[in-house]
């Protein structure tokens, strides 16, 4: 982000993020991520089996009504287990050289560490701002198996900058949680 304002919700993710914390709105969204695929799936089950178990009775009907909410809630249930106890990163990475980055939005967001080392992150809980090629920025995510989920992140040469890096909470919620 150039020296512009901060929108309030990025600033409200930054500064949950700096003490180790999801923001409510990151965590909702990693917590009901599967729930739209699930109900993708479950939508041709309802409509071809709905009426038929209707024609048995209300109870068919509950029971379908009640088998669908455990297929939504489970998942859900676990995934807030998982990431209740999943430690955020934090890292101060360059934008990737790529110049047509912005109009590929679909890809993943390419970064690197001072070391060289690639950071992709796949899936991201913020909005991208425009970001130079090059340009450095403070990033938080959090690791979803082998991937990275981009949580919120920052220019590096932003006047509030300083304001948004970890504090000590953060390190030692990062050390009770790996």
């Amino acid at each position: 982000m150039s020296p512009q304002r901060i929108p309030a919700a990025q600033r409200k993710r930054l500064e949950r993020n700096r003490q180790g914390r999801l923001a409510g709105a990151q965590w909702l969204a990693t917590v009901t991520q599967p729930l739209s695929v699930l109900l993708v799936l479950l939508a041709p089950l309802v409509i071809l089996l709905g009426p038929r178990l209707a024609a048995f009775s209300l109870r068919g009907f509950a029971l379908v009504a009640l088998l669908v909410l455990l297929l939504l809630l489970l998942p859900a249930l676990w995934r807030a287990r998982r990431y209740a106890r999943a430690p955020l990163e934090f890292a101060e990475l360059q934008r990737d050289s790529n110049p047509v980055a912005g109009l590929l939005f679909w890809r993943p967001l390419v970064m690197r560490a001072a070391n060289g080392e690639e950071f992709r992150f796949q899936r991201r809980l913020t909005p991208i701002p425009r970001l130079r090629s090059g340009q450095t920025c403070l990033v938080y995510f959090l690791r979803d198996g082998e991937q990275r989920v981009l949580l919120s992140l920052v220019s590096a040469d932003h006047p509030e900058a300083r304001h948004y890096r970890p504090t000590d909470a953060f390190q030692r919620r990062a050390q009770q949680r790996t």
